[in-house]
């Protein structure tokens, strides 16, 4: 709004945007975004799942299961305080944990 705002009480020639500024940072941001966007998806196929679930997933980080972290072989040790964890999600963590190699310790003694 404040943009617009100025350009319509200023000249043309007094925008404070460099047109080769813009026109440099408009590829770069493409380039970016695809790639973000390839990122997504080589993560939907590591972890097995469709790309909407494993946007669902990045959204609630923290709230379920590290799926993506075992399958990535990036944990060490894993503690399970969580006892309300559904049935698919516990199929995906057993899938994980049968193809994880980098868990040296996983603590269960909290679940029912």
């Amino acid at each position: 709004i404040a943009i617009k705002e100025y350009a319509l009480t200023h000249d043309r020639d007094e925008f404070p945007i460099n047109p080769w500024l813009l026109a440099i940072s408009l590829p770069a941001t493409a380039f970016n975004l695809a790639d973000k966007v390839r990122k997504v998806v080589v993560g939907a196929r590591l972890t097995q799942v469709t790309v909407w679930d494993y946007c669902v997933n990045m959204l609630c980080l923290g709230a379920g299961l590290p799926i993506h972290a075992l399958r990535a072989n990036a944990l060490r040790r894993f503690r399970l305080r969580r006892t309300d964890v559904s049935p698919g999600d516990l199929e995906r963590f057993c899938r994980a944990l049968q193809e994880n190699y980098s868990l040296v310790s996983l603590d269960l003694h909290h679940c029912a």
